[in-house]
This record gives C-alpha cells, sequence and structure tokens, in this order.
C-alpha cells in the first residue's frame, strides 16, 4: 500500500510549464476575440445611425420636391436612451370657426425609425463651433425647400442654428459610441449627406 501512495504523490505535482502556457494562450486569444467583438460593435450601433439618419435625409429632400406640403423636415430625437429619426410634413387646412374660415397648419408624422441606442449624437455648424448634444426628441430638424431640396433651416434643440443666410455651408453631424466616431457633413445647398 505504501507504494501506492507513493506513486499519488508522485502523479500530483500540479501544472507543468507547457500546460501553464497554454492555458495563458488560450486566455490571451478569448480576450482579444472580445476585444474586437465590443470594437465591432460600436462601429456597428454608429452606422446603423449613419444610415438611418443618411437615408431619411435624403427621403425629405425628395420628398419636398416631389410630394406638395407646407414644409417637410426630418428630426433626429432621443427618446429615453434611444435615438430616432423622424420624417414630417406639415399642411395647411381651411377650417370652419363659426362661419370663419381659417387656415391651419397640421404636423403629419409620416415615418418614423429608432437608429441607435447607447450612442451619442452631436450637431455643429462648423468644425470651429463646439458641438452640440442632440438630448431631445425633436433635438435637430432639417427643413426643406420644395422647389430645390436645399436645407432651408437647421434647428438643434428647438432654436435656430442655421438658416437661408447660410444655405452655402456646411453642416457637422457626429455620431459616436465609445470611442468609435463618425462625422457626416450636411451640404445645405444640395439637401444631400456624406460621411467625412
Amino acid at each position: 500500500m505504501k507504494k501506492t501512495s507513493s506513486k499519488r504523490k508522485l502523479n500530483n505535482r500540479g501544472f507543468s510549464l507547457i500546460e501553464l502556457i497554454v492555458t495563458l494562450a488560450i486566455m490571451v486569444v478569448l480576450v482579444a476575440a472580445a476585444a474586437v467583438t465590443v470594437s465591432m460593435l460600436d462601429s456597428s450601433y454608429v452606422e446603423d445611425a449613419e444610415r438611418g439618419i443618411k437615408d431619411y435625409i435624403s427621403l425629405g429632400r425628395t420628398k419636398s420636391m416631389s410630394v406638395s406640403a407646407s414644409d417637410w423636415y426630418v428630426t433626429v430625437g432621443k427618446e429615453g436612451k434611444d435615438y430616432y429619426v423622424y420624417l414630417y410634413k406639415d399642411v395647411k387646412k381651411i377650417v370652419s370657426d363659426g362661419g370663419v374660415d381659417k387656415e391651419i397648419t397640421e404636423t403629419v408624422l409620416v415615418e418614423k425609425k429608432k437608429i441607435g441606442t447607447k450612442i451619442s449624437i452631436t450637431y455643429r455648424v462648423n468644425m470651429e463651433q463646439p458641438a452640440k448634444d442632440v438630448t431631445e426628441e425633436k433635438g435637430l430638424e432639417f427643413h426643406f425647400d420644395p422647389a430645390t431640396g436645399k436645407i432651408v433651416n437647421v434647428k438643434c434643440d428647438g432654436g435656430y442654428v442655421a438658416s437661408d443666410y447660410m444655405a452655402s455651408g456646411i453642416g457637422y453631424i457626429g455620431i459616436s459610441r465609445n470611442d468609435y466616431e463618425i462625422n457626416l457633413k450636411v451640404f445645405f445647398n444640395t439637401g444631400k449627406c456624406e460621411r467625412e
């Protein structure tokens, strides 16, 4: 019986150096894969938001030139932790009020799309200006000219940041998550949007 117990002691020496190196190598590969996955998720969230904003600005521009309404505009806004992009149109109506006809403007939500969660969206008229966070539901609005499709007014959190006199300029939308960030250029004179 003594021989059996001494064999157990000889076989129970712990990890060999090779086993330890193989285990550490596997751990390094798993940590690197996790880091790449997180980075890919960040870029995926930001690029989804970019596509949504670009698509809706293009849609707003097209609708403003082809479908009759007094005003077409695209809004980028935040509801809770989620960012959405909206397409609105203002329609003028004649309403009788006690025998008197009045013209009223009704705002109609045409489309709404969720573009991201856990991202940050900012806006600036030029790169010298500090970026303004888009934090409200109607945080950032782009109003289109029905004849040309150009952007004639831009509002951020309810206040005008650009109007007709700046229509030849460029606005910048920043979209970020963690360390991944992109900037979109919005050309006021054409109503188009592209990545910087």
